[in-house]
């Protein structure tokens, strides 16, 4: 029932237009003296009301429906005016006023279709009642009054009915309707938008989980909140114990997928560097105490094999090596992300990944032999690691 409050609103909206458009018809005819201009005047008749029907919608009310339906009828109103003057044919089959009524009655089946909401039909109902008036009965008078304005009255006061008792079951149940089944992400976001019951809190939800904080609508029960995640968005509304919803779908747009690439792209980086920090320090520490364990028996002439004592430090600083592995996996994985985003710095972070494993590779299994050769590349992977650390941050 309350449909019936924007029913009653478009309604009224063309009878006022009608009205005001019967009262400057009969302002021009009853002080414009030549009978020339008084001829060519009736044509004008449906352009002047699309013009009316126009300022009614966007002044009296809200912009509604019928401010696009005024344009549409201001446009096919003036070319077969305009037409008419050439085409006497035009102006004999009444065409004018065929259109205008065919008009309304298509612009209500499309808001029909649109909306999905059966009570949308005063469109449909004021054409038919517009071809009654200007192509069946377009003499027919009531006292004074000519269909035309028999049916600016009718249509007033059905209008007014309507309104008022819409306006009742708008302000006062229950109700919730999105402008939209299903909106497309911008760049980084979108808006879901609609009307409600007016002055109560929106509940929102995002494929069934509850996002807060609520959504609140205005004294005209207007709502819209901006979303920047995919996903089926439901809207919720409680009065009198009663609960409506309503949802939109907000679909993924290619420059809404461009952008979040980017954006994963620049916190894999970020993830990507920190690990990185933290694999090099873990590697450092084990690299170090090897190369001084192995010089300091190497200056002492101990025996042994160097794997023992490199197992030996090794097994020392067991929790290193197990941090160095474990963020090299973590590395990998950033890696990945950057690639996956066709980030056009993956061949630096590529080879920055190469590096610290060639580290890895040096300090988990050293070569053998000399502790110079070992020494000579430790000193080379790790100053080319670090120097990677340096450029990563800036």
């Amino acid at each position: 029932m309350d449909k019936l409050y924007f029913s009653g609103k478009d309604t009224v909206d063309f009878a006022l237009a009608l009205s005001l458009t019967q009262i400057i018809f009969w302002v021009l005819m009853k002080f414009i003296k030549s009978d020339h201009v008084k001829a060519k005047l009736p044509a004008w008749y449906n352009v002047i009301l699309s013009v009316m029907l126009f300022i009614t919608s966007n002044f009296f009310w809200y912009v509604s429906d019928v401010r696009t339906l005024a344009i549409f009828l201001f446009i096919i109103t003036l070319t077969i005016t305009l037409l008419g003057f050439k085409f006497k044919a035009i102006v004999d089959k009444n065409i004018s006023n065929w259109a205008v009524g065919i008009t309304l009655i298509i612009a209500g089946i499309l808001i029909i279709y649109n909306y999905s909401v059966n009570l949308y039909i005063e469109f449909i109902v004021i054409g038919i009642l517009w071809l009654l008036a200007t192509i069946k009965w377009p003499s027919y008078k009531l006292g004074k009054l000519s269909s035309k304005s028999i049916l600016g009255i009718v249509t007033l006061v059905l209008g007014i009915f309507c309104a008022v008792l819409g306006s009742y079951y708008y302000d006062e149940t229950a109700h919730i309707q999105t402008d939209n089944y299903s909106v497309t992400l911008g760049k980084q976001s979108a808006w879901v938008s609609g009307y409600a019951t007016p002055n109560s809190k929106i509940h929102t939800y995002l494929d069934g989980k509850e996002e807060t904080p609520a959504e609140k609508s205005d004294a005209d029960g207007y709502f819209e909140f901006e979303v920047n995640v995919p996903g089926k968005w439901t809207v919720k509304v409680t009065k009198d114990g009663k609960t409506v919803s309503d949802y939109t779908i907000v679909k993924k747009s290619a420059a809404w997928k461009k952008h979040q690439a980017k954006i994963e792209a620049k916190e894999a980086k970020n993830d990507f560097m920190d690990y990185y920090a933290d694999a090099f320090e873990a590697l450092d520490n084990v690299g170090i105490d090897e190369y001084n364990t192995w010089l300091d028996e190497n200056n002492n002439g101990d025996g042994g094999y160097i794997d023992d004592t490199l197992d030996a430090v090794q097994n020392q600083d067991k929790k290193d090596v197990q941090d160095a592995v474990a963020d090299i996996i973590l590395i990998q994985a950033s890696l990945e992300k950057i690639k996956n985003a066709d980030d056009s710095d993956y061949a630096a972070y590529h080879q920055y990944y190469s590096d610290i494993k060639r580290l890895q590779s040096v300090v988990i299994n050293p070569p053998a032999g000399d502790i110079d050769n070992f020494g000579n590349l430790f000193e080379e992977y790790r100053t080319n690691v670090d120097n990677n650390l340096t450029e990563m941050g800036n």
